[in-house]
């Protein structure tokens, strides 16, 4: 399989918790990442069968008239993912 580079940014109580984990488990951050968006990503395409999986995770960013969604892509999805 091949990989292609991502950069992140994730709080820092997530980054401790990512570090702790990895160290307990003896698996790597990225496989952790990516093994986490992998199961999130099966969930949302189970939920949601018809829909396309970038279409739910960015569901609603922007309602409201916000013209600044690609800027504050973070802090909406947070707060919508917070909501659920």
């Amino acid at each position: 399989m091949a990989l292609k580079r991502k950069q992140i940014y994730i709080e820092e109580d997530l980054d401790k918790k990512l570090e702790e984990l990895s160290i307990r488990t003896g698996i790597s951050q990225a496989g952790i990442i990516r093994e986490a968006v992998g199961q999130y990503i099966a969930r949302i395409e189970q939920q949601n069968p018809d829909k396309n999986p970038l279409e739910i995770l960015v569901k609603g960013l922007g309602e409201g008239g916000a013209d600044d969604t690609s800027e504050k892509f973070e802090e909406y999805h947070y707060k919508s993912r917070d909501k659920e």
